[in-house]
């Protein structure tokens, strides 16, 4: 069961903390869907925060679809896979197989013929819609996820940034059927399409083995900076923090946060001799300079898709085959 923490000296709210910790566990796989989660009650007396904090991060995870808040029953993680989902997917592929089997024969066509017809037809409508989406920080990074994605699903998915979503208009967001992102912008994606009937698939993540191998490359005690975007910045920097933290502990690194401010003030924490790394979050990390980039003590964070959430997420896509 997750154990939940604030740092009452932030100004990120308590019940923003307590939300995007239970987003970050679960995109790490951390916690998985069906899990209990602390009822309101604990969370009170643990932390010794008022009820309604505690109340307002469920219910806002609630609103968005993260969890299910049941009377007498607890507050459980709602992305729980149905079995039966292939089941009822392939049945109903099956019943419409049968139907246009019977309208070809009844026209004397040939059921291959239309075949390769009907598949060239769905691949140019996929060329020209780009069905799915994969949206994350960045146009690079989410291109770069999306081609795992794609690889598995064996359906074209089209990376996207949060801010490109943003600037969709309405016509090409009504063409999008579905959106894929991680847990980790779940909740601001879903916020983003909630008028539109678009299904959003959120998947886990991992830390790729090369960024743990560098960070484990820095000495004991070490002090990391990590620049986010200034509103990633506000919502994620305690929760951010104290994750890295634990995931190095035995290495005592001691992480900063920072929002960016622009080059120049990457450059001076470059210079200053009590920064051993320097992590610049995806979002942002366009804005940097080349020079910037290829800086020995500059890392870029590194994802990897959990293989077993992909597989998960394709049923509630509508994809089995």
């Amino acid at each position: 069961m997750i154990q939940f923490f604030v740092e009452r000296n932030s100004s990120v709210p308590f019940h923003t903390q307590l939300k995007e910790q239970v987003k970050i566990a679960l995109a790490l796989g951390q916690l998985r869907d069906g899990a209990v989660l602390p009822s309101i009650r604990e969370v009170e007396a643990q932390l010794g925060i008022g009820r309604m904090v505690a109340l307002r991060a469920y219910k806002e995870l609630e609103r968005c679809g993260i969890l299910k808040l049941r009377q007498g029953h607890g507050v459980t993680v709602n992305h729980v896979p149905d079995p039966g989902a292939t089941r009822r997917i392939l049945g109903e592929f099956d019943r419409l197989a049968h139907r246009i089997e019977d309208r070809l024969e009844k026209q004397g066509l040939n059921p291959t013929s239309f075949a390769r017809y009907f598949y060239r037809k769905c691949l140019l409508r996929d060329t020209q819609e780009g069905p799915v989406l994969f949206v994350d920080s960045s146009d690079q990074f989410a291109q770069e996820t999306a081609d795992q994605v794609s690889a598995i699903w064996e359906v074209r998915i089209v990376g996207l940034s949060i801010e490109g979503l943003k600037e969709l208009d309405h016509a090409r967001l009504k063409r999008v059927r579905t959106i894929v992102t991680n847990y980790y912008r779940y909740e601001e994606v879903r916020e983003l399409v909630k008028r539109s009937n678009i299904t959003v698939v959120p998947l886990r993540f991992s830390w790729s083995p090369e960024m743990l191998k560098s960070v484990r490359r820095v000495p004991s005690g070490a002090r990391l900076l990590v620049i986010q975007s200034r509103g990633d910045f506000e919502r994620h920097s305690v929760v951010f923090r104290k994750m890295l933290e634990d995931e190095f502990q035995s290495k005592k690194i001691h992480v900063q946060m920072a929002h960016f401010e622009g080059p120049d003030q990457l450059r001076r924490q470059l210079e200053s001799r009590q920064i051993q790394m320097v992590i610049v979050s995806n979002r942002v990390w366009d804005l940097v300079p080349s020079d910037l980039q290829q800086h020995e003590k500059v890392l870029r964070p590194g994802f990897q898709l959990s293989v077993a959430s992909i597989l998960e997420g394709q049923f509630q896509a509508g994809i089995v085959v």
